[in-house]
């Protein structure tokens, strides 16, 4: 039963992400995303190599060759542990076949090692990523000569090792999550804000990478020894890579599978607890209450709403422009000078404009990578019939998910576009105008967007409602396209009008142009739109 769990998570997890669709279709959605799918691998593989090839001859040359390995097995350790937690919630914890599979004369044990299974092969492509470059660098630079041939050996033995080490941290970080939400009423609060905590640690850790390379290379050796006194499984890794040590592979090996081993026993141990755990939270007294009567408008967009915070990968996939709003609002208050720099750098390339419509531009390309309703049909998935069979016409629910991505959108925006003109003193009614009209602007076509893409490629098959999110064909679509428009329009303004239009018209135009687009789709969804949808 085990290898039949494992097998099943595995096919689920590779489950093609477009299906339902027509031959030509399908065919067009697979190119797509194998064609992103090859770009963003390029851009980790280049960015990757080039940092190791700055560092690679220098840490050969000081005699710490070694922590050129433990560097790599450090990156590989932050990437892997950030998705680990993102994904063991909604994998393992939170799987919508937790109760079916526990009904079932299926031990716990088998289900955990069927979910970690599906974690560890996401966490060895992680892996592909980082090693590959790095043993790249090793050839070109020479320095494979300098490792023997035994350190090859235990570098890919260990790095086969180093996924269950991560695996077996995140996993712990993970169950005490789940222990503490499972006794809390509001559990995806607690989900999101670790989420935006390790969004915030990795991007941290690596501004500090980037910007420390050069602290790398001159104080390479001390920095070397802190890591070898503070990390000694880092340490034991890159001893058993560059010298060929079979004592620090057996060191490592424990290190990684000790604590993986005992992982797996506490979580197969407290499965059942954790998963039946959340109905043991305390229950609210009835009162009594007027009953409260609304719109059926208001109460879809209610209802999206309420299902868009119900799922913390929704969210910080999905409003991830949001989330950079929230953070720039952060810095107006905690680091304003930072940011009047920054913003006076941009001022001296564009002379005599207004800081508000900085602000705004800067607002709304944060709002342009929301998505919020490209995968809103598709969330519908079997119970698409439902809203069907409502006595309302088509339009009404299709603007309905259109209108909760305006409200969800338009509120960071709104309040950091307040901040921005109390921190930064804007004066100038232009300026303040356009902090809020053009990100409403790109608002309101972004939701409009999304919505036709979506219905254009619909996906109701789904196994977990978070592939629609972020494997779904209108969700690459709607985000690339917004992304393609913004570079567009800045590139345009940077070398063709920046000389001969004001900033302050060329931005009227971008309004016009998202509130033309948005009409168009509004009169689309309001007929063609919604005879389509009625044939879903």
């Amino acid at each position: 039963m085990t290898w039949k769990l494992i097998k099943l998570n595995l096919s689920a997890l590779f489950a093609r992400s477009f299906r339902g669709t027509s031959k030509k279709r399908k065919k067009s959605s697979v190119v797509l995303f194998v064609i992103l799918a090859l770009y963003i691998t390029a851009t980790m593989l280049f960015s990757i190599g080039a940092m190791f090839f700055f560092l690679c001859t220098p840490f050969f040359t000081m005699g710490i060759g070694w922590f050129y390995f433990a560097l790599a097995g450090l990156i590989v350790f932050v990437i892997c542990f950030i998705s680990n937690v993102f994904m063991i919630q909604s994998q393992l914890f939170n799987a919508q076949d937790n109760e079916l599979l526990l009904s079932m004369p299926i031990k716990p044990s088998a289900i955990i090692a069927g979910r970690l299974c599906s974690l560890l092969v996401v966490d060895y492509g992680f892996l592909a990523l980082v090693l590959a470059p790095v043993i790249v660098v090793l050839a070109m630079t020479g320095n494979m000569f300098a490792i023997p041939p035994m350190g090859i050996i235990l570098f890919l033995a260990s790095a086969m090792l180093l996924p269950l080490f991560v695996l077996s941290l995140s996993a712990l970080v993970g169950y005490a999550v789940a222990l503490i939400s499972s006794r809390m009423r509001n559990k995806n609060i607690i989900t999101i804000l670790l989420s935006l905590g390790l969004f915030g640690l990795y991007f941290r850790f690596y501004m500090d990478m980037m910007n420390n390379l050069g602290n790398l290379l001159i104080r390479g050796t001390e920095i070397a020894q802190a890591v070898r006194r503070a990390i000694p499984p880092a340490y034991h890794f890159g001893i058993a890579a560059a010298q060929g040590s079979i004592g620090s592979f057996l060191i490592f090996a424990l290190y990684s599978l000790l604590p993986f081993l005992l992982m797996y026993l506490l979580l197969s141990l407290s499965f059942n607890k954790i998963v039946a755990g959340g109905k043991s939270a305390k229950k609210r007294e009835y009162q009594e209450k007027a009953l409260k009567t609304s719109s059926a408008f208001k109460a879809l967009v209610v209802r999206e709403v309420k299902l868009f915070l119900s799922m913390p990968m929704y969210v910080l996939n999905a409003a991830l422009g949001s989330i950079f709003t929230l953070i720039l609002t952060g810095m107006l208050l905690l680091r304003l000078s930072a940011i009047t720099e920054a913003l006076n750098l941009i001022k001296q390339a564009i002379p005599d404009v207004n800081i508000g419509l900085i602000v705004a531009a800067i607002i709304t390309v944060f709002a342009s990578f929301n998505y919020i309703s490209a995968p809103s049909i598709s969330l519908e998935g079997k119970t698409l019939w439902v809203v069907k069979n409502l006595p309302l016409p088509p339009r009404i629910i299709l603007l309905s998910k259109a209108c909760a991505h305006i409200c969800l959108s338009s509120i960071p925006s709104v309040f950091a576009g307040i901040i921005s003109i109390f921190a930064l003193k804007i004066t100038g009614a232009v300026g303040i105008a356009m902090i809020f009209a053009l990100p409403m602007a790109i608002t309101l076509m972004q939701s409009l967007v999304g919505v036709t893409v979506n219905l254009a490629f619909p996906r109701f098959d789904w196994i977990n409602p978070l592939q629609p999110v972020k494997q779904g064909m209108s969700v690459f679509i709607a985000l690339l396209g917004e992304m393609a428009l913004m570079l567009t329009l800045v590139l345009l303004y940077a070398f063709v009008f920046i000389d001969t239009i004001k900033l302050d018209h060329y931005l009227y135009l971008c309004i016009a142009l998202f509130l033309t687009v948005s009409a168009l789709l509004y009169l689309y969804l309001s007929k063609a739109g919604s005879r389509k949808f009625e044939s879903l």
